[in-house]
């Protein structure tokens, strides 16, 4: 989407693990967004931040917890994370629609 907007305010740097990976190769110290889908589909696992666990970044985690349902996978423990968007789609059968 940020390829799309072509907005200089935000750039594509890949996923989560060759981000983390450069990271820790530069001295820089550049903000960045993190979404983590959980549980992911079609695997049913549950995934958390990567570079989020790297003490002294500035950044943000958000997370898409569109198969956070009982029917799809065990919950383990409350969803309490800062910013969350959930979808009753899955359950409905209403695609694309995003609550948060």
């Amino acid at each position: 989407m940020t390829d799309y907007l072509q907005s200089g305010l935000h750039q594509w740097a890949g996923d989560a693990g060759t981000y983390k990976n450069n990271l820790m190769m530069s001295s820089s110290n550049k903000s960045y967004i993190e979404f983590v889908t959980s549980p992911g589909n079609p695997d049913g696992m549950t995934h958390t931040p990567v570079v989020k666990l790297m003490k002294g970044r500035p950044g943000a985690v958000i997370y898409d917890l569109a198969y956070y349902w009982p029917q799809y996978t065990p919950i383990a423990h409350a969803a309490d994370h800062d910013i969350m968007l959930f979808t009753l789609s899955k359950s409905t059968g209403y695609a694309g629609t995003r609550i948060g």
